[in-house]
């Protein structure tokens, strides 16, 4: 097993995820995702930086796994958990996380 480093970036909609203010939502997912970390290990030192101007939110995570694919697929599937634990709906994400793992960004550590 390695550790990999995985960040997520997100764009969100005005009115089309929640009537909460982008700010309150943001603070809330990452609420959850060290909820995760604290429960079952999936995710690892999970943080965010995010634009409140343009609704966009960088989420990066540690998380380890038997190669990198099923690192993107657990990180992609705890920010989706966390986005849902908020009431966040998360419409076409599927088309979005299969070109998430097609096209790996690799970054130098």
């Amino acid at each position: 097993m390695t550790t990999y480093t995985i960040g997520l970036s997100l764009t969100f909609h005005p009115g089309s995820t929640s009537d909460a203010p982008f700010e309150t939502l943001l603070c809330a997912m990452l609420d959850e995702l060290l909820a995760m970390e604290n429960r079952d290990g999936q995710v690892v030192d999970p943080d965010l930086v995010a634009s409140l101007a343009d609704l966009t939110a960088e989420v990066h995570m540690e998380v380890v796994a038997a190669s990198l694919i099923d690192a993107q697929l657990s990180a992609a599937s705890a920010v989706r958990s966390a986005l849902h634990a908020i009431e966040v709906g998360t419409p076409g994400w599927e088309a979005a996380i299969a070109s998430f793992v097609r096209q790996p960004r690799l970054q130098d550590a």
